[in-house]
């Protein structure tokens, strides 16, 4: 069993869980395992995160040293931002799950062949990738207004993009 498969598996049965506790927490039972739960939830977001972050990453040093894009490459890009929306949506961060979303979005053009995977692309993809790492660092320690301030800066960008394919 692939490692993927058996997180959507584990993320189902978790899901399940936490549909009992909170049904119990409803009914006055157990607070302890939603807690342990959610705690759960939330480390394999991060670390779930940060191995599509590395996959990203991974994939556009590929991307950059290659004279030509394979579609393969872009698609690897599309499922690993699309992955980290989903957990994003899972766990309530929702600075991450917006940025994917429409990080996501570009990179389905792309793949549609509706916009070039670029060296303007590539940036955008690299500094959304790195935006989603430093928010699942700052949400431990506070996110400050001036990065606040660079993230809209970036999204402009990437809606820009998303523009060019409407």
């Amino acid at each position: 069993m692939s490692d993927r498969r058996y997180m959507r598996e584990l993320s189902l049965i978790n899901r399940l869980e936490t549909e009992k506790a909170l049904i119990d927490t409803v009914n006055g039972v157990n607070t302890e395992v939603l807690d342990k739960i959610q705690k759960d939830f939330i480390k394999t977001f991060f670390s779930e995160t940060r191995e599509s972050s590395a996959v990203i990453r991974e994939t556009l040093r590929i991307i950059s040293s290659d004279s030509q894009t394979d579609q393969e490459s872009v698609i690897t890009l599309f499922r690993s931002f699309h992955t980290i929306k989903g957990l994003a949506g899972f766990v309530s961060a929702e600075m991450v799950r917006i940025i994917s979303a429409k990080t996501e979005l570009i990179l389905d053009a792309c793949v549609k062949g509706r916009l070039l995977m670029d060296d303007n692309m590539i940036n955008i993809v690299f500094y959304s990738s790195r935006i989603i790492d430093n928010l699942c660092d700052r949400y431990q320690n506070g996110v400050s207004q001036e990065y606040l301030e660079y993230i809209k800066e970036h999204m402009g960008i990437i809606e820009e993009k998303i523009r060019e394919v409407d």
